[in-house]
Formats: C-alpha cells, structure tokens, sequence
C-alpha cells in the first residue's frame, strides 16, 4: 500500500482485536470463496485519495 495521510492511522486500526477478528474472517473468506475485489485491491480506495481529501466513506 502507498503510504499516505491514511497509514498511520490505518496502522493503529490494524493492531485493533476486532480488526485482527475482521481480517482472519475474511482471509478465510477470500480461500474458500470468490470474493470482489480482489484481494490485492481491498484498500485500493486508500491509495486514490488522501485522508484530508476525503468527505464521507460509504461501505457496502
């Protein structure tokens, strides 16, 4: 990942219990199933814009 005004706190969040749950469940998501986006592009969203740059984040 591009390191931008999103890693330090994107690191903080990685260290996170509930987001080590998150990745496990989808890492094993992503072995037994066909999953969009590719995994390589799961936080490409981060890397088109700058957290200061950024409004509003929709998830779906």
């Amino acid at each position: 990942m591009k390191h931008n005004e999103w890693y330090p706190w994107l690191q903080e969040e990685w260290q996170q219990p509930y987001f080590k749950t998150l990745a496990a469940f989808i890492h094993e998501q992503y072995e037994t199933k066909v999953i969009y986006p590719p995994k390589h592009l799961v936080f490409s969203a981060f890397e088109a814009c700058d957290y200061p740059d950024v409004k509003v984040v929709l998830l779906g």
